[in-house]
């Protein structure tokens, strides 16, 4: 999210991507939570959007430096999921990113499901949709008159099974493991975990649907056909 992560992690090492699609990957850092969004005015010292101020930071130097490494600063591609997902598209709409890159792959989420079903997103900081620094005026204004970049290649879609890497990181200490060196197959990689296991768990991600009564409900009760004594795999 916007609140917390690292492209130090594991999870973000470009090394097989460069190795294997004769690619440089650079990762970036940026500011998060109130560090990197807190909104206090446009006049203010706090406009917001500092983290993304950051980012365009990072892909001018990026476009500055990169033919010092062998890559070719015209042919430039954001990637992200989550929190980066949300950040690549932002630059479309941000004409001081324009000339820094003209590809796009966004893995996208469920905000707009989430939107859709009346359940509020666990963020207290994100981008300020009006800014005189980032966007440079109003971000549905600029998608609504068609005021973007258009000269990009975008890829956007979702990943398969992606939470057998993302809940070790989340439910660790609730029966999840993951061994990325052997096969997500493997029986050693089965999220064996029992029926309380379970519960702690899904009670652990309620903040993120609002503790909505009838989300509960749903997820408490999807193995109802499990025993007591059973695990689920």
């Amino acid at each position: 999210g916007f609140f917390s992560g690292s492209p130090s992690l594991d999870l973000y090492n470009g090394m097989a991507l460069a190795a294997k699609k004769n690619t440089i990957v650079v990762n970036i850092n940026y500011r998060l939570g109130p560090f990197g969004f807190l909104y206090l005015g446009d006049d203010s010292p706090v406009p917001g959007n500092m983290a993304l101020l950051d980012q365009q930071l990072a892909l001018r130097w990026i476009h500055e430096n990169i033919a010092s490494f062998g890559g070719d600063p015209t042919r430039v591609t954001l990637f992200g999921e989550s929190a980066g997902s949300a950040s690549t598209t932002a630059h479309i709409f941000a004409p001081g990113s324009y000339q820094y890159f003209n590809k796009i792959i966004a893995s996208v989420e469920a905000d707009s499901v989430s939107s859709d079903i009346g359940l509020p997103l666990a963020l207290a900081f994100g981008p300020v949709s009006a800014d005189k620094n980032f966007f440079r005026g109003d971000l549905f204004e600029r998608l609504r008159t068609r005021n973007f970049k258009k000269d990009v290649s975008i890829i956007i879609g979702t990943v398969n099974d992606e939470g057998t890497y993302w809940l070790p990181y989340y439910m660790y200490l609730h029966g999840f493991r993951f061994n990325h060196t052997i096969s997500a197959e493997d029986p050693q990689n089965k999220a064996l975990i029992t029926r309380e296991q379970y519960r702690q768990s899904m009670q652990a991600f309620m903040p993120y649907f609002g503790n909505s009564p009838l989300v509960k409900h749903a997820l408490l009760h999807a193995y109802e056909s499990v025993s007591e004594g059973q695990s689920i795999a």
